[in-house]
């Protein structure tokens, strides 16, 4: 049986590292699944099955030393014939890349590298990007999302990845499903980091617009991020807190 290895940089609340908790989750039920985060991170803000071995390689302070760690636990599993392991994010792709003689190894990464790291990290992102993209050809497998953004990183990576659609947990939502329709409200939900790169600001102008109409909205904004503020004027200036809600980051948005 192959034992997996998921490797993220660190434990906290963003899109990909959830994604990866998903993934952990509902890999468990079958295979031995270790979760390994290069920095300090809080596991216990996540609900991660107790299944899943988690090791955290903050004690290693150098790349050179995190990658003889991390390849020690590919070798202890068995190496190629037996250890997968799948990275998420820049730093964890760039350490497992290093890693093809220990696993089969697989990168699962998100179209628009460009216009994200670019928003991101200014004009030294489009380098960062190329870099990361060019790098992807030394992986045993790719994934994207969807067909566009598996199509946006073909040309660089000189294949197509792999299409898997967004890790979600599902069975943590079930509880949370409706057999019929609800009456009432259009009601809207955004999770995501309050960045120029989320775009809450082009979500409220829609809000505006149709509160405007006259439809009966309400929209919960759940996250934080450095356009916080300017989400919170536009709210006040529009007198849309009745109808719009700034909650914050949410360990559990599902409730």
């Amino acid at each position: 049986m192959h034992k997996y290895f998921i490797l993220v940089p660190r434990m906290i609340p963003s899109g990909p590292i959830k994604g990866a908790v998903a993934l952990a989750n509902e890999l468990v039920d079958s295979r031995p699944v270790t979760l390994v985060s290069l920095k300090n991170g809080n596991e216990s803000g996540f609900f991660l099955d107790s299944r899943v071995k988690v090791i955290c390689l903050k004690n290693k302070k150098t790349f050179r030393a995190r990658l003889a760690a991390y390849r020690a636990l590919l070798r202890e599993a068995g190496g190629r014939k037996s250890a997968i392991s799948l990275s998420f994010c820049f730093s964890a792709d760039g350490l497992n890349l290093f890693c093809r003689k220990d696993a089969i190894t697989g990168s699962s990464v998100r179209g628009n590298l460009i216009l994200n790291y670019t928003m991101d990290y200014g004009v030294a992102g489009f380098g960062l990007a190329i870099a990361h993209m060019i790098g992807l050809r030394r992986f045993d497998h790719i994934f994207a999302m969807t067909k566009t953004m598996a199509l946006q990183l073909k040309p660089y990576c000189g294949r197509m990845p792999h299409i898997v659609g967004n890790f979600v947990d599902e069975r943590r939502l079930e509880p949370y499903r409706v057999s019929e329709e609800k009456k009432g409200s259009l009601r809207f939900v955004f999770v995501a980091s309050l960045s120029k790169r989320k775009q809450p600001l082009s979500l409220l102008k829609a809000a505006i617009a149709l509160h405007g109409l006259g439809h009966d909205i309400k929209l919960d904004i759940i996250g934080e991020g450095e356009l916080r503020s300017s989400c919170a004027k536009i709210i006040n200036d529009h007198q849309l807190a009745d109808c719009v809600t700034l909650c914050g980051q949410l360990q559990d948005p599902y409730p």
